[in-house]
């Protein structure tokens, strides 16, 4: 397939940047992904660029939708969107946020990988666990859960809790059991623990 976009900047940029965050993670060829796990990616490739301004270490979920929409809207041509995903316990329709590359896509990372690989950082070596898998390990590695696992009587943090569940201290409570019945409903029937602490973590946010 011919590639009609205009070849990518030679410096630094978001638009750039979010194309070669999906590339990387391995969504072209069927495989698609939540928006959410191309911020990830973004905010692992630029953190200052996409972190919170008072704690570096925290990926700023505004400024990341952003960048990546604007990017979307720029390189229509290089994204697919698919109208499929889970529908969240208050009803409203995650069904816009699945990406993938289109074939012009792969081959404009490909065409130019050298450039983009130079700003960016190289792709991943191999195409990334399945969306419920990496989830989980997001959670297992949480500051949040080990603290939990280690004393099961301490006290959550929402300010640590909220990137687990790509929500912020100002999210409301509908995003956060949105999100918190997705990660539910991801989680294997055996992974009890992680379970447990969901139900946990529902409960610490229903009673704020």
């Amino acid at each position: 397939m011919a590639i009609t976009t205009k070849e990518p900047s030679k410096s630094f940029n978001n638009k750039d940047l979010m194309v070669w965050a999906t590339y990387s993670l391995g969504y072209y060829d069927g495989e698609w992904g939540h928006q959410e796990y191309i911020f990830l990616k973004a905010f692992e490739i630029a953190p200052k660029k996409f972190s919170w301004v008072i704690r570096e270490d925290l990926p700023n979920r505004h400024t990341l939708a952003g960048a990546f929409q604007t990017a979307v809207r720029n390189y229509r041509t290089l994204f697919l969107k698919r109208d499929e995903g889970k529908i969240t316990t208050d009803r409203r329709a995650d069904n816009t946020n699945f990406y993938s590359l289109s074939e012009e896509g792969k081959n404009w990372c490909i065409a130019y990988q050298g450039l983009l690989s130079n700003l960016y950082g190289e792709t991943a070596k191999s195409k990334p666990k399945k969306a419920d898998e990496m989830k989980l390990q997001s959670i297992e590695n949480s500051e949040p859960f080990k603290i939990w696992l280690s004393d099961t009587n301490s006290q959550f943090n929402k300010l640590l809790l909220a990137p687990i569940f790509s929500c912020t201290p100002n999210s409301t409570k509908d995003d956060w059991r949105a999100s918190l019945q997705r990660a539910k409903a991801q989680t294997p029937i055996e992974k009890k623990d992680i379970h447990k602490f969901l139900q946990l973590v529902s409960q610490f946010i229903d009673e704020l």
